[in-house]
């Protein structure tokens, strides 16, 4: 167990000691009840919780391992591209958008999401030139469409 690990299961076992104490003495200025026994409970797993390998909840299965955390972790900066190359392909992919993103990254994803719609209503109207009902299909209806007639694959 690690030294913050002990440090909270002290906490954890001196507040025990000192609820019980004003339970058992009836104090009535300090009241133990079920969220003081819960949040008590969680303090004492706590500092276990690093021992724990496998948990599953319902369908939810996952498996920790330190060791493999630790090998990706001390891989990672081998496989990673050096600041010079990450700097050369940010400058290549460099465009308006992106640095109206970085400026304002609201806007810049509202913006985006304008783009989007303009060629996705594009793409439609080019596939159904003679529909004009007058109306404006959804976004979520033209993606159907266009997915059924194969032109979004």
């Amino acid at each position: 167990m690690t030294i913050p690990g002990k440090l909270t299961l002290a906490t954890a076992i001196t507040l025990t000691l000192i609820l019980l104490s004003a339970h058992a003495l009836q104090w009535t200025r300090l009241k133990v009840d079920n969220v003081t026994l819960a949040l008590l409970g969680i303090l004492f797993i706590l500092p276990f919780l690093e021992s724990i390998r496998k948990t599953r909840f319902g369908e939810f299965e996952a498996e920790m391992a330190p060791k493999e955390v630790a090998a990706i972790v001390a891989k990672a900066p081998s496989d990673l591209p050096t600041a010079s190359a990450a700097g050369a392909m940010g400058a290549a992919e460099s465009s308006p958008l992106l640095e109206f993103v970085r400026q304002d990254p609201q806007l810049g994803l509202a913006k985006l999401r304008i783009d989007i719609e303009q060629a996705l209503r594009a793409l439609h109207k080019n596939g159904k030139p003679t529909e004009d009902s007058g109306r404006i299909p959804t976004l979520s209806r033209m993606v159907n469409e266009l997915e059924r007639s194969g032109e979004m694959s």
